[in-house]
């Protein structure tokens, strides 16, 4: 009878999905298994950045319309790059959706990259905003 029950249940949510009178879920492509994800908390016009290690990737979001420039900055630390620095940023206005940034980062398991959002004044401004700091590993985690 339960089982009866669920199906009954899910037979009219999905009559009314098909109507159009209620939103249906739309799945997400699921992540490659050997993927990991760095983030860093929305931070006042920071906005907010995540480092993927799948790809050695980065995405950047402006939250807030001021007229700042939101970016990522980051810097390695380990193997035979250690030092290199870089910044990714999100140009083209707030609310709008992701900037992503790839890179090619040497492999290994004690390399890792430091990371933190700034929000400044044009391509080149002084920071007005820095993030905290975040450590991501490019071999994941």
């Amino acid at each position: 009878m339960r089982a009866r029950a669920l199906w009954t249940a899910g037979a009219v949510i999905a009559s009314i999905g098909v109507l159009g009178t209620a939103p249906t879920a739309q799945a997400r492509p699921a992540a490659p298994a050997d993927t990991t994800q760095f983030c860093s908390l929305p931070r006042g016009s920071a906005g907010f950045a995540c480092f993927y290690s799948d790809g050695d990737r980065f995405s950047v979001a402006d939250l807030v319309a001021d007229g700042l420039r939101v970016g990522v900055i980051w810097q390695l630390h380990g193997g035979p790059q250690d030092g290199r620095t870089g910044e990714c940023q999100d140009a083209d206005g707030a609310n709008n959706g992701n900037t992503w940034c790839n890179y090619d980062f040497p492999e290994g398991s004690a390399n890792a990259v430091e990371f933190a959002t700034v929000a400044r004044d044009g391509a080149n401004g002084a920071v007005q905003v820095h993030g905290d700091p975040v450590i991501g590993y490019v071999s994941g985690r």
